[in-house]
């Protein structure tokens, strides 16, 4: 990409490659999907292990590009009054100094 490009170009380049993304995977699910159906309607017959292979070959890449929610859960120990004694000697002198109430907890 030139140095020259704008913000608002790049935007549009990454909403653009995200969507052509998504239509790609879907138009190959959609393509797996119809290979099973036009075997039945053009040939009359139906091919099992093909059957099984083009529908779980489209559940896989439909399940894979769902969006899946960021769940965060914090890798340190709360911290109170008690698990710390040295922290507990600054925690009035600070409450004393911004005229507010201790937390309960800390992470």
């Amino acid at each position: 990409m030139p140095a020259s490009s704008s913000l608002a170009g790049r935007a549009i380049l990454s909403v653009g490659l995200k969507l052509g993304f998504y239509i790609l995977a879907l138009s190959i699910a959609g393509v797996l999907i119809y290979i099973p159906y036009a075997e039945w309607t053009y040939a009359g017959s139906l091919h099992l292990k093909l059957t099984f292979f083009c529908i779980l070959g489209a559940r896989i890449i439909l399940w894979s590009i769902l969006p899946r929610p960021d769940r965060f859960t914090p890798r340190v120990r709360c911290l109170n009054r008690r698990s710390t004694q040295s922290s507990s000697k600054h925690w009035p002198g600070l409450r004393r100094q911004r005229s507010s109430r201790c937390p309960r907890r800390f992470i």
